[in-house]
This record gives C-alpha cells, structure tokens and sequence, in this order.
C-alpha cells in the first residue's frame, strides 16, 4: 500500500479512514480492511479523522511524559537502583 499521511482506524479495527500521501489524492474509508468509501471531499470526516488522529498523539505524549516523571520520582526517592 501507498504511504499515508493520515490512517486512523475506529470500532475495534471495523473501520479505518485513510489518505494516501501527495500525488496519491483522495480520502478513503475501509471496513474490514476492504474499500468501502470514498471520501474524496468530505471534510466533515477529514476534520473528525484529523482532530481523533491529534488527539490519540496528544494522549501518547502525556502518557509518556507522565511515566517519565513517575521514573524521575522514584529515582529521588529510592535512589538510581530502583
């Protein structure tokens, strides 16, 4: 498959929207992995898919940053053998 520039996938796996990479075009829904759309246009679903893409990174990223700072902590408190 073509690289994608967006790809996030709903509903246990059910459903992904997907947009190929430039010069590719188009906006794409899957069901099952099968093409079932086309969203070429839609910019209701490309904001939705966009704004659940950021939002899942964003969610990474402090979970990330909140594990670092539990380590950072217990290295404090315990010393680096923890």
């Amino acid at each position: 498959m073509a690289e994608l520039i967006l790809d996030v996938t709903v509903a246990d796996g059910k459903y992904r929207v997907i947009m190929p990479a430039e010069g590719e075009g188009g906006l794409y829904a899957l069901r099952h992995d099968e093409p079932w759309r086309d969203l070429t246009g839609d910019k209701l679903v490309y904001s939705l898919a966009c704004e659940l893409d950021d939002a899942r990174k964003q969610i990474k990223r402090l979970e990330h940053e909140l594990e670092t700072e539990k380590v950072l902590r217990d290295e404090e408190r315990w010393g680096d053998d923890a």
